[in-house]
């Protein structure tokens, strides 16, 4: 799914408890991301805070980008501060 907060599925994801969203491209590749259906990091905190969820966790990041920090994570969270990116074993306590 490409992220888009004024989409019409904001609605039937508002409220969740926890949002899985993909998140290849970094800020800056919207366009490619719209060409391959992917998503933008900033779009992806946007659809979390416009929908009201609960918590962000970001799948399906771009292999090349930089592993420390590959989406931009400080910049997601001053937009939607419960944003954390997904990894193997990663449990979620509600």
């Amino acid at each position: 799914t490409t992220a888009d907060p004024q989409a019409d599925y904001v609605d039937r994801i508002r409220g969740v408890d926890l949002l899985i969203h993909e998140c290849f491209f970094p800020d800056g590749n919207e366009q490619q991301a719209r060409e391959t259906g992917h998503s933008c990091a900033s779009q992806v905190a946007r659809v979390a805070q416009q929908a009201g969820v609960g918590r962000l966790v970001l799948t399906h990041l771009h292999p090349l980008e930089d592993p420390a920090d590959p989406v931009g994570i400080r910049n997601l969270q001053a937009i939607f501060p419960q944003t954390t990116i997904g990894t193997d074993g990663l449990s979620c306590e509600f």
